[in-house]
């Protein structure tokens, strides 16, 4: 994943640890993002606090695998990646 699964902190992280698939969607959401902080006229401050919004709403509120993936897939497509 994008992040360092040793500092897991919550359920929906350690399920990206481990499962190959949705680690994958990490680090191809982690990207998209990236371009889209780069691309932002406002350094990204209204995409940030989306990031977190989203985490929260829709990725930590799946109960399953499948869930994120879908989760994932509609935020990558959302950021334009």
């Amino acid at each position: 994943p994008s992040f360092d699964c040793s500092k897991a902190s919550n359920g929906p992280e350690r399920v990206i640890c481990t499962n190959r698939e949705l680690a994958a969607a990490d680090v191809k959401l982690n990207q998209a993002y990236k371009w889209a902080i780069s691309e932002a006229i406002d350094k990204g401050v209204v995409l940030k606090k989306r990031q977190r919004e989203w985490m929260k709403s829709e990725r930590d509120a799946c109960s399953d695998v499948s869930c994120m993936l879908k989760a994932y897939q509609k935020r990558t497509d959302e950021l334009g990646a």
